[in-house]
């Protein structure tokens, strides 16, 4: 078609209707049917100006879109896409159909599917093309959101499995913050521990922030992380400058959006996983709470089973520890000697700085210091009179005691405090009915606190002290206090093991999960294809004039029909190749297809889109091809994938698309002189 006829048909509308060269002309009863479509509907001449749009077109793109060009009215576009569909039908004078994004009249993003064809004058030749855009938004978005939580569910699934498997509690808790962090998109997270023990909440693991939190300590409650701890419930802020306990560990580099949620074992909560993002447009949504609680409960389990563990490693260690004191006190004959590694074991035992054995001398009315570890030597010539200091009172009350603060201690001792001690715990030593002193072990500025489960460590050390010189006797309890261990362990290893086979169990139904998601979609596809299958059927009959003559409007219409039946049964049977996949029971439709007639299209199909890009699309073919088996569509849908990935990843040459045969096989390969994926 040559200028002057296509600017006539471009300019037909202005005169009160189409001109008699216009692509319009004598389509009076066409555009009357299309005006009663939904989907929307234009006609454009070979320019791309829209000369006819029918009223669901405009209520998408504007009421002034006729005598425009479409890429500037789809697209908001200066110069025309080097991909458009229309043209591509202009090209191969056949239906092209694509899925697109553009932007509706309001500035809004709208997902379409295309379908352009060429229409024709009386000679065959293009004068125009018609364009019919579904909108497909909503349908697009709910696939990515499935898509969205499927991932999610795999990567939970993941992690859940990861976190149930680790015992090494720092390396379980950074697994824990990065994995938080990619499944709600935040861009850093802490966790937060209750440290019982100080009162403090400590934060030994983080990511993406400025200073190192391993280093501090917070009191209870404060924070976002502590608030959701002391709480038990989560908390989430679209705004986390407002908050008024924010920390200042941030400054300079504030989060936009924060959430909090507790780690709960049981009814208790032991820490708290924070997260956050510093992307004004990310706020925290709903389906995040609920993946970050469900990685908050994984780590829950994991914190229990490290802390069973540790505390396993710990009991076997003191067990090996006593051992040893019990060995040496066995092979003891020297007292001193003895009493001096039995202060050695006491500090290795309980992790203490020193340690020292008091001795009663009821006949000089005085407690003296003869047998000491890390003590200065002139600690050991020290003695006091009874009724006075620490030692006394527990040799005379035949009671532990603990002092966490001995500089303040009423009784202190003046050497004692100069060289350092800033902590004590110590039980009486006993042997029968008398009280012949006392072990200590002490801190000396480390910061160690004794508890009573270290006066109950300790206590076994000073009866096994106590009856050195009754060596029955220490055989006996050193048997009886073994045989508790072990029972102890043995029972936190059946609790591992218990929760271990929870996990698995856990892991085996999300795999049930899954796999009943695609039998739903499997299932479903069916139950689609059975109706269709009946209105193409029905269709075809009608069009084939098998229930009698029908005229030519009526055929048009039941084109459409079975053409639009038609695709969206190509639809379904993506849909129904996606579950196969999941199942794993995809199967392939084998038909005997030239390979070189399929390599033909696949080439032409693309050379457009490679010829924008300033590349060269080739096709090399072996002489003779024969016909092969082969399931055509996805052999062609993997050659355009290719091509296509080569286009996109190559800068400038060429790319050739060659087909070579032999007796045994027949090769498809795509090279090219860029640099590739």
């Amino acid at each position: 078609m040559n200028k002057t006829s296509r600017k006539s048909a471009s300019t037909s509308k202005q005169h009160g209707g189409p001109a008699s060269d216009s692509p319009l002309a004598g389509l009076d009863l066409y555009t009357g049917i299309l005006e009663c479509i939904d989907d929307g509907v234009s006609i454009q001449d070979r320019d791309l100006r829209i000369i006819y749009a029918n009223t669901a077109h405009k209520r998408l793109f504007g009421e002034d879109i006729e005598g425009r060009y479409c890429y500037q009215v789809y697209e908001r576009r200066s110069q025309v896409c080097p991909d458009c569909p229309l043209l591509e039908s202009f090209r191969t004078g056949e239906t092209v159909r694509d899925t697109r994004q553009g932007v509706d009249r309001h500035g809004g993003l709208l997902t379409a599917e295309i379908l352009a064809t060429p229409l024709r004058d009386e000679s065959g030749e293009i004068i125009a093309g018609i364009e019919m855009v579904r909108i497909v938004t909503e349908q697009v978005k709910a696939c990515q959101e499935l898509l969205e939580k499927s991932r999610r569910l795999e990567r939970l699934a993941a992690v859940a499995k990861e976190i149930a498997s680790g015992l090494d509690l720092d390396r379980v808790l950074e697994q824990v913050v990065i994995n938080g962090c990619e499944l709600a998109g935040a861009s850093g997270g802490i966790v937060a521990l209750n440290d019982e023990k100080n009162h403090r909440i400590v934060y030994p693991c983080s990511r993406g922030v400025p200073s190192d939190l391993s280093r501090l300590s917070f009191p209870p409650g404060s924070g976002l992380a502590g608030q959701a701890m002391q709480t038990g419930e989560p908390l989430v802020l679209d705004n986390y400058a407002d908050y008024p306990d924010n920390h200042e560990i941030f400054s300079g580099e504030e989060p936009q959006a924060a959430i909090a949620v507790p780690i709960k074992i049981g009814k208790k909560a032991a820490g708290a996983l924070f997260l956050f993002s510093r992307k004004q447009e990310k706020k925290f949504t709903q389906e995040d709470l609920r993946v970050i609680m469900a990685v908050a409960g994984q780590a829950a389990v994991a914190i229990e089973n490290a802390r069973l563990f540790e505390e396993t490693n710990e009991r076997l260690r003191v067990r090996r520890e006593l051992s040893r004191v019990a060995v040496s006190i066995a092979a003891g004959l020297d007292l001193e000697a003895t009493l001096t590694k039995v202060a050695q074991h006491a500090a290795r035992v309980l992790k203490a700085d020193a340690a020292m054995v008091a001795m009663l001398d009821e006949e000089e009315g005085r407690i003296t210091f003869p047998y000491a570890y890390r003590l200065p030597e002139e600690l050991t010539r020290v003695w006091t009179s009874l009724g006075d200091g620490l030692a006394d009172s527990v040799i005379r009350n035949r009671s532990p005691r603990i002092v966490n603060d001995y500089q303040s201690f009423a009784k202190r001792r003046p050497k004692f405090a100069r060289a350092g001690v800033a902590a004590v715990a110590s039980v009486p030593l006993i042997i029968g009915d008398r009280c012949v002193g006392a072990i200590g072990v002490m801190d000396l500025g480390s910061g160690q606190q004794f508890t009573r489960d270290d006066i109950d460590i300790l206590s076994i050390i000073s009866t096994q002290a106590a009856v050195a010189v009754e060596n029955d006797q220490l055989y006996e309890k050193l048997n009886r206090s073994a045989r508790e261990l072990e029972s102890r362990v043995s029972e936190r290893t059946e609790a591992l093991s218990r929760l271990y086979k929870e996990s698995e169990r856990k892991g085996r139904e999300l795999k049930k999960v899954d796999r009943l998601k695609s039998e739903f979609l499997a299932n479903m596809s069916h139950e689609l294809r059975t109706p269709l299958n009946a209105i193409l059927g029905f269709t075809k009959l009608i069009l084939d004039r098998i229930d009698g003559d029908i005229n030519l409007e009526q055929q048009r219409d039941l084109e459409i029909v079975h053409d639009n039946g038609m695709e969206l049964l190509r639809l379904i049977d993506g849909l129904l190749d996606l579950a196969r996949i999941e199942a794993g029971r995809m199967r392939v439709s084998m038909t005997k297809e030239d390979p070189g007639e399929l390599v033909s299209e696949v080439v032409l199909g693309l050379r457009p889109q490679a010829e924008a890009q300033g590349l060269q699309l080739d096709r090399r073919l072996a002489a003779d091809l024969s016909p092969i088996p082969m399931d055509r569509r996805k052999i062609r849908q993997t050659l355009m994938n290719l091509v296509g990935n080569a286009i996109k990843f190559s800068g400038e040459g060429v790319i050739t698309v060659t087909v070579e045969q032999t007796e045994t096989e027949t090769v498809f390969s795509i090279a090219d002189t860029g640099p590739g994926i």
